[in-house]
């Protein structure tokens, strides 16, 4: 948690941006729209990133294949579910939160969330679905906790608060840099 008292508004930049980083960290890219905190989602949200997720449909896959398309495709799968889980991450860092509780409060991602798994057909039980997400969500409170991703936050949250709304192609012109490995010349 920061020592300065945040603003909503920095909270929401920070969010957005926490998606759009671990999207660019796990190779899923962010598309053109970037991040707008002036657009309002279908639940009434303020705030939203364009970020390129994998989404996988297996329900029309036969019962003797669906196994091993699952598994083959659970890594992407996980991929796109801690990118959604960044924001409630972020949410819950700043916050001082819980995380879940964060999570649970974010209506549209943890929806995005649920459907994903449902699509891909790993949701099974409630319990089974509920450790999936909460997976995602501990790979997503990780990933933050790297402080190298952290200043890739910080840096993205600071210039859209700045400059408005940003372009996918800016973000990852920010981002890339700061996330690169630095060579020590060993």
């Amino acid at each position: 948690m920061l020592d300065n008292p945040i603003s909503d508004r920095e909270i929401i930049a920070h969010h957005e941006a926490s998606h759009a980083v671990l999207a660019l960290e796990l190779g899923l890219g962010i598309l053109e729209i970037g991040i707008d905190l002036e657009r309002v989602d279908a639940t009434g949200g303020v705030g939203n990133v364009g970020c390129r997720l994998f989404v996988a449909d297996l329900t029309d896959v036969s019962p003797r294949n669906l196994e091993s398309e699952q598994r083959r495709l659970a890594g992407q799968i996980d991929c796109s579910g801690t990118v959604l889980a960044a924001g409630a991450a972020s949410d819950a860092r700043l916050r001082g939160e819980d995380p879940w509780s964060a999570l649970q409060k974010q209506e549209s991602d943890f929806r995005h969330m649920r459907d994903l798994l449902q699509r891909a057909m790993l949701d099974g039980t409630p319990e089974v679905a509920e450790e999936r997400l909460r997976s995602q969500l501990d790979l997503a409170v990780e990933a933050l906790e790297d402080p190298l991703v952290w200043q890739a936050v910080e840096l993205v949250a600071r210039e859209v608060l700045r400059r408005g709304p940003l372009k996918g192609a800016d973000i990852e012109a920010l981002v890339k840099p700061e996330l690169e490995p630095v060579d020590t010349g060993s």
